[in-house]
């Protein structure tokens, strides 16, 4: 029995009024519950949490609670692939090859600017199409707020790839 139908009875429990939608993606989600679940490794770190009130009964469901939450965003990436249109598959698929080259463009023009790099590093860690259309979003901005980096490139127009990535960030956040 996997984690998710080990707590299918707890899920089925709570009042639909009190289910939200998460804040943030759920591979951000994710993440965050693991980096928990390492930082409870420390002992100090579970005595401080349960001296605050939380029981360790809490503490000791966290891991199947995770494995759950991976196993049911397994299911809707799944559920949701299937459904999706083509049309928007091809604008992921494209969306994900802009975001590879203006961040290679990027790099390389903006290679003495390191307030532009470090945007560039947390969008080249984020591999996700939850924040494909913001990653676009912001490469059109570093391409705009630094076009005079891009002009003695030939091999990019970068007021026509900040307004392609504009455009397919809005395309693709009207499709999600």
């Amino acid at each position: 029995m996997t984690e998710l139908e080990t707590l299918h009875p707890v899920l089925d429990a709570i009042p639909a009024a009190e289910v939200l939608a998460p804040d943030l993606p759920m591979s951000v989600l994710l993440q965050e519950a693991h980096d928990l679940h390492v930082a409870l490794q420390d002992a100090d770190t579970r005595a401080r949490l349960a001296a605050v009130g939380l029981a360790p009964a809490q503490l000791a469901a966290l891991p199947v609670g995770i494995a759950a939450a991976r196993q049911a965003q397994s299911r809707w990436i799944l559920a949701r692939e299937r459904t999706k249109p083509g049309a928007q598959l091809e604008r992921e698929a494209a969306g994900a090859a802009l975001r590879a080259e203006l961040v290679a463009a990027c790099r390389w023009n903006l290679r003495q600017q390191p307030r532009a790099q470090r945007v560039l590093d947390r969008i080249a860690a984020r591999r996700d199409l939850a924040g494909l259309a913001q990653d676009l979003r912001d490469l059109a901005a570093l391409l705009h707020h630094h076009r005079a980096h891009f002009e003695l490139d030939q091999t990019l127009d970068a007021s026509a790839r900040a307004e392609a990535a504009r455009s397919l960030a809005a395309q693709l956040a009207a499709g999600l």
